[in-house]
């Protein structure tokens, strides 16, 4: 008989918040839900939830900027929301998302319909009816693995669905804005597909690959999504040249110090296929504004 520390019944928006927060602070939990079942009592969430609970931007079908309020009489008056809005989910696509956040979580996923709580000389074990067989379960050790390495599995096929669709959309749009923008008076494109244009020149010295740089950037993807600036932060970056991304790599020693260039990266020349954790995607072009502040150069820094 499994040992658990908390068998969370529920996997709405509590119970899977519930399920989540205690498998992250070490306790072992089962989280027991019945599949199918969507309560109808809508999904609004205020900016102040979104953040602390980091729902992502793309589960709100709606932001509502405004609460009408009609009396009996007819009579209508709108109200601006506190905060900006108050973010709108698809219940049926956003709870499962929270259970399966759980899950990630540690938590073991179980579907069926709570029945008792049964109580002997050994301990106590929750009772379900299993949802596929319609028969009375007790929360065994074996059963809860299985359950949980096969939601692993279904979950790891979907990431790596979702993740081969983004690939090959952003593959396609990153081909399609570098062919434009080949075309733009002023842009330069190299052998390697590196694309640039010249903001400012500079009169200073060029680095070689090995060399340490200080610059002020920032990088946007084609879409104009930030994620990255040193301008934000308020000081600039130094680092060696040959431990970034090829795209930088190759384009820095185009600059001299002082310069102010663009530069258009496909994504071979940047994160490749991996992408980075948050904005930047599988097969993402970047783009990258520089500004070369300074050029030190490797014996310099022995």
């Amino acid at each position: 008989m499994a040992e658990y520390d908390v068998v969370v019944v529920g996997g709405g928006p509590s119970g899977a918040t519930a399920a989540e927060d205690l498998a992250r602070s070490g306790r072992k939990v089962a989280l027991l839900d019945k599949a199918g079942r969507i309560k109808p009592c809508g999904g609004a969430i205020p900016p102040r939830l979104i953040a602390d609970f980091d729902i992502p931007d793309d589960f709100l079908v709606a932001k509502i900027t405004t609460a009408r309020m009609i009396s009996p009489t007819g009579r209508r008056v709108d109200i601006p929301i506190e905060n900006g809005f108050v973010g709108m989910v698809d219940r049926e696509d956003f709870d499962e998302f929270l259970r399966e956040r759980a899950a990630g979580a540690g938590a073991v996923r179980l579907t069926g319909t709570y029945l008792r709580i049964d109580r002997d000389a050994t301990g106590s074990a929750v009772v379900y009816r299993d949802k596929v067989s319609g028969e009375e379960t007790r929360l065994t050790q074996e059963e809860a693995l299985a359950e949980r390495e096969a939601f692993m599995q279904r979950r790891q096929q979907q990431m790596q669905a979702q993740q081969q669709q983004e690939a090959q959309a952003n593959s396609e749009a990153g081909e399609a804005f570098l062919a434009q923008n080949a075309d733009r008076d002023g842009v330069m494109v190299t052998d390697s597909g590196l694309q640039y244009r010249v903001i400012e020149e500079g009169e200073g010295d060029s680095p070689a690959a090995e060399d340490r740089v200080t610059v002020h950037y920032k990088g946007t993807l084609i879409d104009g999504t930030q994620f990255d600036s040193s301008y934000d932060r308020g000081e600039p970056a130094t680092f060696a040249l040959n431990q970034v991304i090829p795209g930088w790599t190759e384009g820095l020693q185009l600059m001299s110090e002082g310069a102010k260039y663009e530069f258009f990266i496909p994504s071979e020349l940047a994160y490749g296929e991996q992408g980075r954790p948050g904005p930047i995607g599988p097969n993402a072009t970047l783009i990258f504004e520089v500004e070369l502040l300074e050029v030190a150069d490797s014996a310099s820094q022995e």
